[in-house]
């Protein structure tokens, strides 16, 4: 019996048309997407340090980068001189943070700047901000009066608002949040969102860091970040900008995402209402990459890490279980480079993504 596929390629039309008549080269792109997610990323670290080196064999054009929380870090590798090195690194001291006790929103901050640290070394900010051809763009929520307080009460009846207004609509999401796009090059250039104002910022060596940290703060779990802009607080981008969607546009060629599921949700907000997500074939040019379920159900638990692992299991089991699934991932990594390799394969993981 053969074994069962790890990875599963989902295209859009206009994608599947292309891939087809030209199989898998990394010039046919022009965006890559980068989900929130948090420990669910494990299951990706092994294809990055594949895909982001392939990215750049050869390139010249631009590369757009659009990404929020997790998202958003693993893109920062991608802009470093070694970004299969700058991966592991990142990988390592995500999977090594360690709380002793139920940590403070400040000390989840601290530890997480900590592994941006590991993962920038001493000249990675720079790299982001002035690489020659990826265009970085960090999403951060900014807030709105709902928002703008500390207290965990506070922040519980913001949040709960927020949800009752997105349950109704998701644009009632101006009223509470804004989204921030922290982008490398020219404004003009800058990618443009569907749906929500967006309020653009240069993103500099000066404040990559803090632009990360923002995209990637929890409310309730880290702190805000209010070093961006005066009297100003920004929080996790997933709350605007979860998974992404159709209708991302200033950039040139197919959209490549690698991802955790076959279907995305726009915030975090959506993601426990399935009329809101949304599959490949809504995005012509989207080619989303995944874990096959059958893979999915070989990991430890029969699922992906995530955030939760960090309460259910002891620093030593937990970070047993990440290293496992981080080390079974590496299939997606060889399937991907067999896509790459063969027009067989390609046609296999397209066929995976049609069940």
């Amino acid at each position: 019996m053969a074994t069962p596929r790890a990875l599963a390629l989902h295209a859009g039309p206009a994608a599947r048309e292309r891939l087809l008549d030209e199989g898998l080269k990394p010039e046919q792109f022009g965006l890559l997407v980068g989900a929130s997610g948090g420990a669910k990323w494990m299951v990706l670290s092994a294809l990055d340090r594949v895909l982001f080196p392939w990215l750049m064999q050869g390139r010249s054009t631009p590369l757009a980068c659009v990404g929020s929380s997790i998202g958003a870090w693993r893109h920062l590798c991608l802009a470093q001189e070694d970004p299969a090195a700058a991966t592991a690194r990142f990988e390592n001291a995500y999977i090594e943070q360690r709380y002793e006790a139920r940590p403070t929103p400040e000390h989840v901050s601290a530890v997480s700047r900590g592994i941006l640290r590991e993962l920038l070394g001493e000249d990675g900010a720079r790299r982001v901000s002035t690489h020659p051809f990826v265009r970085t763009h960090i999403v951060a929520a900014r807030a709105r009066a709902p928002w703008r307080v500390s207290s965990k009460a506070a922040l519980l009846a913001a949040a709960t608002a927020t949800a009752l207004g997105n349950l109704l609509h998701r644009g009632t999401l101006e009223a509470s949040l804004e989204r921030g796009c922290f982008h490398t090059g020219d404004a003009a250039g800058a990618l443009r969102f569907p749906r929500l104002g967006t309020r653009y910022l240069p993103l500099t060596d000066a404040n990559v860091t803090d632009a990360a940290m923002a995209s990637g703060s929890i409310p309730l779990v880290s702190a805000g970040v209010d070093t961006l802009m005066p009297g100003e607080v920004f929080w996790d981008g997933g709350m605007t900008d979860y998974h992404f969607g159709p209708g991302l546009s200033g950039h040139e060629g197919l959209v490549l995402y690698p991802h955790f599921y076959p279907h995305f949700a726009p915030g975090w907000f959506d993601k426990a209402l399935p009329w809101r997500r949304q599959r490949a074939a809504a995005w012509p040019g989207l080619v989303l990459l995944c874990p096959t379920p059958e893979f999915v159900r070989s990991l430890p638990g029969g699922r992906v890490p995530e955030r939760g692992d960090f309460s259910r299991f002891a620093t030593e089991e937990r970070q047993r279980r990440w290293r496992a699934a981080s080390g079974a991932a590496a299939r997606l990594a060889e399937e991907f480079q067999e896509m790459v390799a063969t027009r067989q394969a390609l046609l296999g993981a397209l066929a995976a993504g049609k069940h």
